[in-house]
């Protein structure tokens, strides 16, 4: 799949937002660090007063390592990747995991200018809702590699791909 237009809009139906069979999903935050110096437990959108207590996290890594099936995760702020960010989240077929806006009227951004893009999305039961990707000299969304396995149910709702030699770029399907 190559996405040609730097402006495009990509909007997949959507289904709404799932819960898990425990309950209500769990709701976290991510912020940059320059917004939030400290890492928190990402269970609050403001930023945490030490490492690891109540505030949103300030890493992907924390963040993706601490969400699970029916979570939700609202990212704000401008992203600057120099590196792979390699995403790994997984929901379920009952529970999707969201990914989204903090304020989807305001989007954030996620940028990189480097060949793989801001994002590089291995997982099944994924959202990707009311992101902004850019990458000047490369893909905004590549779906992983993984040779033995085919990625389920990925849905992308109102995301906007600017600056982008690929918008979503599919290693294997």
């Amino acid at each position: 799949v190559r996405v040609l237009s730097c402006e495009l809009l990509v909007s997949l139906v959507s289904v709404g937002t799932l819960v898990s069979a425990t309950g209500e999903a769990a709701t976290y935050y991510l912020r940059p660090p320059p917004d939030c110096s400290r890492n928190g437990d990402g269970t609050a959108y403001a930023c945490a007063a030490s490492t690891g207590v109540s505030g949103a996290w300030n890493d992907w890594g924390s963040a993706t390592a601490g969400i699970g099936a029916g979570d939700i995760l609202r990212i704000d702020g401008t992203w600057i990747f120099s590196d792979i960010n390699v995403v790994v989240v997984n929901g379920s077929a009952a529970a999707r995991v969201r990914l989204t806006a903090y304020d989807p009227a305001s989007p954030p951004l996620l940028r990189a200018d480097i060949g793989t893009g801001p994002m590089y999305l291995l997982g099944d039961y994924v959202e990707i809702d009311h992101l902004r990707f850019a990458n000047a000299i490369g893909n905004c969304l590549a779906i992983g590699r993984e040779p033995d396995r085919i990625h389920r149910d990925l849905l992308f709702h109102d995301n906007r791909f600017e600056r982008c030699e690929n918008g979503v770029s599919f290693d294997y399907v």
